[in-house]
Parts: C-alpha cells; structure tokens; sequence
C-alpha cells in the first residue's frame, strides 16, 4: 500500500500554487471597464495636448466643475 504522504504534499503544495494567484495585492475589486451608470448613454473621446488638458482642468476647477462637465457646458455653449 502506498503511503499518503506525497499525495498529501502535493495537495499542500497546489492549496499554496493556487491561494497564492487568488490573492493579488492591490487589484481592484470590481471591473474598471464595466459599463457605469450615471445617466449618460455615450463617451467621446477626443485628441488633445497635456497642456491644453491641463489649462481645462485649471479652469474646470475655478468653476467648481469636473473637466467632462465643463467640457459638456462649454460644447452646449458653442454650439447654441
């Protein structure tokens, strides 16, 4: 009859394997790419230069607003 032993240490040794890959440090919890709710029904994204994010954002921020909601009054503005 064989010994149990290195069966048993293989269970051991593949419990670690695998709890090792469960446990990611870091990761995110839920997926980042899934779809968000928060009332809009498309995304546009455009091309631009850091700087001209960055004078967006500057402004954005005075008006109290985030950028995509400034960008969303801005665009409504210019195109009335």
């Amino acid at each position: 009859m064989k010994s149990p032993l290195p069966s048993l240490r293989r269970h051991r040794i593949l419990r670690r394997m695998t709890s090792d890959k469960t446990r990611k440090r870091g990761a995110p919890l839920k997926n980042q790419n899934a779809a968000k709710d928060d009332g809009y029904d498309t995304v546009i994204r455009i091309r631009c230069h850091a700087a001209d994010k960055g004078g967006w954002n500057l402004k954005a921020r005075k008006t109290g607003l985030d950028l995509s909601e400034w960008i969303r009054t801005r665009l409504n503005r210019a195109a009335d």
